[in-house]
């Protein structure tokens, strides 16, 4: 019994049926597919059926997808011919690429902050030049006696942009 639904509702019509869905062997059940002309539908590991629609006379074709997933793996004797020469782990010249991009981009990042700061800096060293230059080329009658800091006096962290004296 399934405790997913549809497979145990799937398992209730198969053993009810007449006649009989179930065959003793994967050649009988191809061969009942072949011969029911879509009337019979026959459930197979899906390799298997992959390899038999692909063989002649090629009347047969998968429908839907897969019920479930696993994988597998063919084991062999040590030294093998059959053997596949990438069994070993992973080693940092194989994952080195990965870092190297990584590396890449921090540098990039790093490049593109510092050129963003040079130009806000420059901007508003400008900005604080212009206002300055505007404070002292027409100062009104009432603040000729008084003097005003030089740009680079007046200028600190917080942005003031002039200091009276």
């Amino acid at each position: 019994r399934s405790k997913i639904a549809v497979f145990d509702k799937m398992w209730t019509y198969m053993r009810s049926a007449e006649p009989s869905v179930f065959v003793r062997t994967t050649a009988e059940g191809v061969a009942r597919v072949r011969k029911s002309k879509g009337k019979y539908a026959y459930l197979l590991e899906s390799t298997m059926n992959e390899y038999i629609e692909q063989r002649k006379p090629c009347d047969t074709m998968k429908v839907g997808g897969n019920l479930d997933s696993k994988g597998y793996g063919i084991a062999t004797p040590k030294g093998s011919s059959l053997r596949w020469e990438k069994t070993s782990a992973l080693s940092l010249s194989n994952v080195a690429g990965v870092f190297y991009i990584l590396v890449g981009g921090l540098g990039l990042a790093m490049l593109v902050a510092l050129i963003e700061f040079c130009y806000k800096s420059r901007a508003e060293a400008k900005r604080m030049k212009v206002a300055k230059n505007a404070q002292n080329i027409n100062p009104s009658s009432s603040q000729n006696s008084q003097n005003f800091a030089t740009y680079k006096e007046g200028y600190n962290v917080y942005g003031i942009e002039s200091v009276k004296i």
